[in-house]
């Protein structure tokens, strides 16, 4: 993993920066590039963990530019968020992306407990809380910011995953949020409250289907209850 982290941290960057500063129009050579590493070559042969740790970088980028996104919130990074998210095939499936690609099927909690973090209720989101941290300081320089925006960007996977019917990944945003904060998830059902063109609903996550949106945020705390 840590290899994997070395070898990716000059495409973070250049996703992070890219889904900051781009534009819908310019989301393609991110998607293409995206596609390439969620493709790696090699057969299904193997130990599972070996062969699910090749899509480890896919991870990796999918979180910078979730981040980015997160900590700019406007319509435009979150429109180049959802082209990543919806405009990548794995292995010549048409099946969304965060169908396949979330943090537990690529590191399972029991052997990031072992290997990574013991003791972490999310030792997977936990440790990739971490290592975004040091790839993002130039675009986030500031530590409270950088929290804000992980933990956005993981409460949007959580919705986003729920809204596809696929497993809904609980990062440390749950346990911030009932713990010492920040509350991400009661601001931003606040902020869904208070203006229907929320961002990410305006870019086009959950078809921009209010409704949707409402039944997503029903799911995951759903799947929060039934996990404290």
């Amino acid at each position: 993993m840590r290899r994997y982290e070395a070898l990716c941290e000059t495409l973070i960057a250049l996703f992070a920066h890219g889904v900051y500063w781009g534009y819908p129009d310019s989301a393609a050579v991110f998607v293409q590039a995206l596609e390439r590493v969620a493709n790696p070559p090699g057969g299904p042969a193997g130990y599972n963990v070996w062969i699910n740790l090749r899509l480890y970088p896919a991870l990796l980028l999918v979180y910078a530019a979730g981040i980015a996104a997160a900590r700019k919130h406007d319509e435009a990074g979150y429109a180049v968020l959802l082209r990543l998210l919806s405009g990548v095939r794995i292995h010549d499936e048409s099946v969304p992306l965060m169908r396949q690609l979330w943090p537990a099927s690529i590191v399972h909690e029991d052997m990031a407990r072992q290997c990574l973090l013991p003791d972490r209720r999310t030792p997977v989101s936990d440790h990739l809380f971490d290592v975004m941290r040091h790839t993002s300081t130039a675009l986030i320089p500031d530590d409270v910011r950088y929290e804000e925006a992980f933990l956005r960007w993981e409460y949007l996977l959580a919705l986003n995953s729920a809204r596809i019917a696929g497993p809904i990944p609980l990062g440390q945003f749950v346990w911030r949020e009932v713990s010492r904060g920040p509350y991400i998830i009661r601001d931003t059902d606040a902020e869904i409250e208070r203006s229907p063109k929320w961002p990410p609903l305006a870019a086009g996550f959950f078809d921009g289907d209010i409704n949707a949106l409402h039944a997503a945020r029903e799911l995951v705390a759903r799947a929060i209850q039934g996990r404290l």
